[in-house]
């Protein structure tokens, strides 16, 4: 998707793009996620302002190519006293687009969540939903009709002043070089992204069958786990009192970097997750141990009518520990934009239009 983004960017720009992708098709972190654009896990701030352009550019982009999109809103849900208090908190500051529910204000709105010991929930309007599968399998389509060229199963080995050579021989000049590499990042400029601060970052996500006919989940529903993992959260005070409950109740779940979310695709499926290993702690084997730990904490708090598991899998992305992103120049030509971790599609579009606007002779800096 960040790729994807730039390529959209440089094609409205007036440049002629051509996308090299070294797969067959998208096969990484991009199909491999829930397919929520989330604002409400960015910071308040400028990463706060950017989600929202990004929110913007998904919708547009979504009316151009046809992708199926859903302003489907979010929930947090509370069942812990402290949980609620970190809601409360978040609902209370400036700017936060956000509204404290009561239980049976939740419950009006997804008949998921679980009533019992339910304390109340965030709402927010702000997310929106996209199958990735479809959406990254859309997107490249759109853009070869207005006029950008894909290159699939193209792996570049090297870059050599402006040109990019290929596995194949073949080789490609452009004045303009952005390296969107992801989770591959060892292959192209392997010493720069390390030295940036990049980790690697591998999650383990699930899919239940299809749901009876006209269920709806309807919002994306986060637990009060979620509140440990984005960055927007941590300006609650509260907060370091329900990390301190869990660490000490349940430290398996931060052992494995366990939150839990759900979304529905349109087809009727709901995608459950997840889970963070880092760096050293990565195996190529997922673990059912991860999965036994998620799906008990999903039905401690959501209700579904059929938990029946149709696929597993693993995803690896790469981020940055205290940056939302990274964007260096490595030559004159030559730029790798990378490490959004778990925010691709919730901040790459907006991202990648202002580092594609920047004139290419100004010195750019990581973000």
């Amino acid at each position: 998707i960040v790729g994807l983004g730039a390529a959209w960017e440089a094609h409205k720009s007036g440049a002629s793009v051509v996308v090299l992708e070294s797969s067959p098709q998208a096969c990484g972190a991009s199909i491999r996620n829930f397919g929520m654009v989330w604002p409400l896990g960015q910071p308040m701030g400028a990463r706060r302002n950017l989600s929202l352009r990004n929110r913007h550019l998904w919708i547009e982009l979504a009316g151009k190519s046809g992708i199926h999109l859903e302003e489907c809103g979010s929930l947090h849900l509370a069942h812990h006293t402290d949980e609620l208090q970190v809601l409360e908190e978040f609902a209370n500051l400036d700017d936060s687009d956000s509204l404290l529910l009561t239980p049976e204000e939740t419950l009006s709105r997804t008949a998921s969540a679980n009533p019992s010991g339910l304390k109340g929930s965030l709402w927010s309007p702000l997310e929106c939903r996209v199958d990735p599968r479809q959406a990254i399998a859309t997107i490249p389509k759109y853009l070869e009709r207005i006029g950008v060229e894909f290159r699939f199963d193209k792996k570049v080995q090297r870059v050599e002043g402006n040109e990019l050579i290929c596995a194949d021989g073949k080789r490609y000049a452009a004045e303009r070089i952005l390296i969107c590499s992801g989770s591959e990042f060892a292959s192209l400029y392997p010493k720069e992204h390390r030295e940036s601060g990049l980790k690697l970052c591998q999650l383990q996500m699930l899919r239940t069958v299809k749901q009876p006919e006209g269920y709806q989940l309807g919002p994306h529903l986060a637990s009060g786990l979620t509140l440990r993992h984005y960055e927007s959260f941590s300006i609650c005070p509260t907060l370091a009192d329900l990390k301190k409950r869990i660490a000490e109740s349940q430290p398996e779940l931060d052992r494995f970097g366990i939150h839990v979310m759900a979304s529905q695709y349109v087809d009727g499926q709901i995608i459950l997750g997840d889970s963070h290993l880092y760096d050293s702690d990565i195996t190529p084997f997922r673990s059912e141990e991860i999965d036994r730990l998620m799906l008990e904490e999903l039905a401690k708090v959501y209700r579904f009518p059929n938990w029946t598991i149709d696929e597993r899998w693993t995803g690896i992305y790469a981020k940055h520990p205290d940056r939302g992103w990274i964007h260096l120049r490595v030559s004159d030509c030559v730029e790798i934009i990378n490490g959004f971790g778990g925010s691709g599609m919730s901040m790459s579009l907006a991202v990648t239009e202002g580092i594609v606007s920047v004139n290419r002779s100004e010195r750019v800096t990581p973000k």
